[in-house]
């Protein structure tokens, strides 16, 4: 975690539009003997059942699976559910947009493990976080006070929910410096403190866009211990992979490589302190044990459809529904037993108890959402909404929005208000994908208003 914010330039107080957030990043408080069930995490109110607690953990603890802190060097650990922390933030502005963002992670061998977080009593979102490390989530809402108190809690399975870097941020400025810093493609490469890890003779880089590889460039000319080197290039899309090649036989040992186009990012490696001396994917060299060279996959912009290594499940079936039998998430529900799966179960009969035929149906609230994970960045050419029920109710949809979210959670691109035919049984409405950027997740929202959200299929379409 960190002591302030999740980006380096968002503390509270300097026109970046940040909100304070104490102990944001679980740094604080810590008892290096006592890296275990801790019953007061420092500025946060802790909630926990009997026989469950909070977690302090170290990065790359072995006891939790050698996972990497998000920043910094310790992050917070919901150990069981119903546990959780919440804190009261200050300084928003009635009315204005906000944007919550977190890293968060689960124990592997919990698949059910739910991570639950609102605002102000507001349920943002209400899903199971990845296994893989830590991902970015990014969540927003509309102030309704002054003070609105941030909860985070796990609740459901018998895991560990792993969180880290939690801010809030007036969403105005987010959108500024995302339109600043659109232009190019920002690479950071950040060497760790282990013994040997600077160069003297820098690294070189080239990425492969499409089936070509670019020409290699200097990214490093010389990067001290602990340092960081960083650059921006002129690409014509987000990369598939990238390649680090050694400039000399010096050892250079790295902990994390960022990408970066406005406010979509990638991290195709990241770790708090790298890894040992040796022939791994943290270390380069020339003429020696270490690899000279290093091939990284810039996850996950690829096109699935067109890579045989990546999972079946993620390719894409003849007619350019990426999002077939893709997991949905919903704001909250199920009502009855109509479960987010109908969205992307590949039936657009909307009618209710029928043979191969339901839909993703939310409890009542304001901004109600659906979303599937299509599990890899896809360029899109559309989707198409299904409304329903047959029988009634195919108002309550009216309006909504479409919002489209690269990888790492980030928004990068958002519909115009849509409506539906109130009077029309069966509608499907195409909506026209804004972003040439990959997408990996795909929202329908209810825009402004309190209703159920009803989605027979949510069909989504790549880029021909």
């Amino acid at each position: 975690g960190v002591k302030g914010s999740l980006l380096p330039s968002g503390k509270p107080g300097n026109g970046s539009g940040f909100l304070g957030i104490s102990n944001s990043g679980f740094e604080l408080g810590i008892d290096a003997g006592k890296l275990g069930l801790y019953d007061r995490i420092s500025g946060w109110d802790a909630f926990a059942p009997r026989g469950a607690g909070q977690l302090l953990i170290k990065s790359e603890s072995l006891t939790w699976g050698g996972l990497a802190a998000a920043e910094g060097s310790y992050f917070l650990g919901l150990y069981r559910a119903l546990s959780g922390v919440k804190q009261l933030v200050s300084g928003h502005h009635v009315g204005k947009e906000y944007q919550l963002r977190l890293y968060a992670a689960r124990q592997g061998k919990y698949p059910e493990s739910t991570l639950k977080i609102s605002v102000g009593g507001e349920v943002l979102a209400n899903f199971v976080p990845s296994s893989a490390g830590f991902a970015l989530t990014v969540l927003s809402y509309t102030a309704k006070k002054r003070n609105l108190q941030v909860q985070i809690e796990n609740v459901r399975g018998n895991g560990c929910i792993f969180v880290d870097a939690i801010s809030v941020q007036d969403k105005s400025f987010v959108d500024a410096s995302c339109n600043r810093s659109a232009e190019g493609f920002v690479v950071e490469l950040v060497a760790s403190a282990r013994d040997g890890a600077g160069s003297k003779n820098g690294v070189s880089i080239h990425f492969r866009v499409g089936k070509a590889w670019t020409k290699t460039e200097k990214l490093c000319r010389k990067v001290s211990r602990g340092g960081v080197c960083s650059r921006s290039f002129n690409l014509p899309s987000w990369p598939e992979r990238v390649r680090l090649l050694a400039a000399g036989p010096d050892g250079f040992g790295m902990t994390s490589l960022v990408l970066r186009k406005g406010c979509d990012e990638r991290r195709p490696i990241q770790s708090a302190n790298g890894r040992p001396y040796g022939k791994n994917v943290y270390w380069l060299g020339r003429g020696g044990t270490l690899p000279e060279q290093l091939e990284l996959v810039v996850d996950p912009a690829l096109m699935p459809s067109q890579d045989p290594r990546l999972q079946q499940s993620v390719k894409v079936p003849d007619d350019g529904n990426a999002g077939l039998h893709k997991p949905v998430s919903m704001s909250c529900g199920p009502w009855s037993s109509f479960v987010g799966s109908y969205a992307t179960d590949g039936s657009t009969c909307n009618k209710m108890y029928a043979p191969k035929c339901g839909a993703a149906h939310t409890c009542k609230m304001k901004n109600a959402w659906i979303q599937v994970d299509l599990q890899a960045g896809f360029r899109l050419s559309h989707v198409v909404v299904w409304n329903a029920w047959e029988h009634c109710c195919r108002a309550r949809i009216n309006p909504f929005v479409v919002r489209f979210l690269g990888v790492s959670g980030l928004e990068i691109g958002r519909s115009a208000p849509q409506k539906m035919h109130p009077l029309w049984r069966h509608e499907g409405k195409r909506v026209d994908c804004p972003t040439s950027y990959p997408v990996r997740y795909v929202r329908i929202e209810l825009a402004n208003h309190v209703n159920y959200l009803v989605v027979a299929e949510l069909q989504v379409f790549v880029a021909k």
